[in-house]
């Protein structure tokens, strides 16, 4: 999946990043409707099978009731810096020492929403992230949760990343908002995932999201 790709009806939005990644980004998608299935042969989700442990190395990160594992040498970045709606955020140098992903927590949901309804509100530019509207490449539910989970959603979009000063896209990645709710009548919490198209640690994504389980 690229940004690259031809898209329709394309709604874009810049956002301003934190000061250690810099520039503005544009989150951009295809057009897809909400609740689209995205299932494999088995008639389970294409997200594939739960990690039975966590793997070497990496560290257990609790917030806002639930937990999720993380690899070890991600770095977290300071309170004052964390915009208003989000818990915590995380993110990963590469070897020249360039953040080129981060994991946002956001914590602006209420029990009003479940965590389908609230990947619905961010498509729809709602208040409860300003950074939006964004469209996506498709949003669907998780089966393969941890047992400990009530429901869990998923929603991929794309990213463009652009020049302050200038507004010239300077490099492009893919991102996933990830929702889950511990019961039925909690509110969801949920994770928002963007990197770089060239970052290496694109690949443990799938694993951190597959670790999340109730605190």
């Amino acid at each position: 999946m690229s940004v690259l790709t031809a898209v329709v009806a394309v709604i874009s939005v810049v956002q301003t990043l934190p000061e250690w990644l810099g520039g503005e980004s544009t989150q951009r998608g295809a057009g897809g409707s909400a609740h689209e299935s995205s299932q494999g042969q088995d008639g389970q989700n294409v997200a594939g099978a739960l990690p039975p442990e966590d793997p070497a190395g990496w560290q257990r990160v609790e917030v806002e009731g639930i937990s999720f594992a993380m690899p070890g040498q991600w770095e977290e970045l300071s309170s004052d810096q964390v915009m208003e709606g989000f818990a915590r955020v995380f993110y990963h140098r590469n070897d020249e020492d360039v953040a080129d992903i981060e994991l946002e927590v956001m914590n602006d949901f209420t029990a009003e929403y479940d965590a389908m309804t609230a990947l619905d509100a961010l498509t729809e530019g709602t208040e409860v992230d300003p950074l939006m509207p964004i469209e996506s490449y498709g949003l669907y539910e998780v089966y393969e949760i941890s047992p400990s989970l009530h429901r869990a959603g998923r929603y991929e979009f794309g990213v463009e990343y652009r020049n302050e000063e200038g507004g010239e896209i300077v490099a492009t990645g893919e991102g996933v908002y990830y929702s889950v709710q511990v019961s039925e009548h909690s509110a969801p919490v949920v994770l928002r995932v963007q990197w770089l198209d060239d970052s290496p640690a694109a690949d443990d994504v799938d694993t951190i999201l597959q670790s999340i389980r109730a605190a």
